[in-house]
């Protein structure tokens, strides 16, 4: 995970089976909530992450799953982060 890309998060998203994809969701939103805890173990992978589903969330070609992580980081109180002007390290650990 360390080593995860942003394509091969985002590959990851968009290829898991929903059990897959809702189980790394939770736990990778976890992760960005408590990134200052999984910093030193997941070096970039929440960032990442974060800009994997930014990349998502803007493909006119993806409205449902665009949709299911817009919700997701609206419930984990993080929809700040997956606007396109924000940094990754910009929301609150």
């Amino acid at each position: 995970m360390k080593s995860a890309t942003v394509q091969e998060m985002e590959t990851i998203i968009r290829t898991s089976s929903i059990p897959d994809l809702k189980s790394f969701m939770r736990n990778m939103l976890d992760f960005v909530l408590h990134k200052e805890t999984y910093e030193k173990h997941f070096g970039s992978a929440m960032d990442n992450f974060i800009q994997a589903c930014r990349n998502i969330v803007i493909d006119p070609t993806s409205v449902r799953l665009s949709k299911l992580i817009e919700r997701l980081f609206t419930d984990a109180k993080l929809s700040e982060i997956l606007s396109p002007g924000s940094m990754p390290s910009d929301h609150a650990t």
